[in-house]
């Protein structure tokens, strides 16, 4: 199998590449937490380079969340990646079974050819993504920022009440000795 066709201006623009960092930013504060049109970005900008690292073939290798990251791309950029994911997926049984060598001889020259197509398709189709994926944050206000306390409270599932005993109790000092030993 040929190796993964790096796509000459695949690079984020500076907009798209602040907005993916903002992203990410929150990831650890919020152990993954993303509004639905924020995680259906990042599955997009994700793949997008997981893709151009790795080729198609891992992405049906990958333990992945492939049907959401179809349905992210369809949202998000429209049908013609989602489609071409989708036209691939004959390949995900024939990938997953077997070694490596046997692999490669199921798949006959035929569908290896369509294979290579459909990955080349995918890249070509990357260089028409980053307007789309710019113009879906733009219209479904994305933003990236860092969540306001109703939205902690909200995503950890947290009553307000809760919330401000815990804060109540942190601030009230410890009485209690120490005991070392």
């Amino acid at each position: 199998m040929d190796e993964p066709q790096k796509t000459a201006g695949s690079q984020f623009p500076e907009e798209l590449e602040q907005l993916d960092n903002r992203l990410q930013l929150r990831e650890p504060q919020m152990v993954g937490f993303y509004w639905p049109n924020e995680q259906a970005i990042v599955y997009v900008t994700q793949t997008i380079g997981f893709l151009e690292c790795n080729g198609l073939y891992a992405f049906w290798s990958e333990d992945l969340k492939q049907e959401r990251i179809i349905r992210s791309f369809r949202k998000v950029t429209g049908d013609t990646i989602a489609d071409l994911l989708d036209e691939s997926r004959w390949a995900k049984p024939l990938i997953e079974t077997g070694d490596y060598d046997r692999r490669f001889e199921e798949f006959g020259e035929e569908r290896m050819k369509e294979f290579s197509r459909i990955e080349h398709l995918i890249f070509e189709e990357f260089k028409k993504t980053h307007p789309k994926i710019l113009a879906f944050a733009k219209a479904k206000n994305v933003t990236g920022r860092p969540l306001n306390i109703f939205e902690y409270i909200f995503a950890w599932g947290t009553s307000p009440f809760a919330l401000f005993l815990t804060i109540l109790l942190k601030c009230i000092p410890d009485k209690r000795p120490n005991k070392r030993t």
